[in-house]
């Protein structure tokens, strides 16, 4: 189980998408002041609705806020953070640095499945 917290996880969603509080209000119903709170960590454990609606707001699975495998995830829609890497690696111009990054990506693949075994 995760130690990242619910906060934290809507703060990781808001950098991907450069949201604002106001715009999760806005698109969640849940208050800019709670979600602040939240991710601050001066609240926790909010509610399954509030949960619900912040799922709702920034397309990702309840699962997905709860650490568990999503058996219905689309293999073909991208994490927060997959798009965040791909946006970060187009705006990557110089060919040199794009190779760099993309072996650096692939020897931590390979370290990730060493240690599974």
């Amino acid at each position: 189980m995760s130690n990242v917290t619910v906060g934290e996880k809507i703060a990781e969603l808001m950098r991907c998408r450069h949201w604002s509080l106001g715009q999760v209000e806005h698109y969640s119903g849940v208050s800019a002041n709670y979600v602040g709170k939240l991710i601050k960590g001066e609240r926790k454990d909010p509610g399954f609705s509030v949960v619900a609606a912040l799922a709702a707001a920034f397309d990702v699975s309840l699962n997905w806020f709860a650490d568990r495998p999503d058996p219905d995830a689309d293999p073909a829609v991208l994490t927060p953070d997959e798009e965040e890497l791909i946006r970060l690696y187009r705006a990557i111009t110089d060919p040199k640095l794009r190779q760099v990054a993309l072996n650096s990506v692939r020897l931590q693949a390979e370290y990730d499945q060493l240690q599974d075994r």
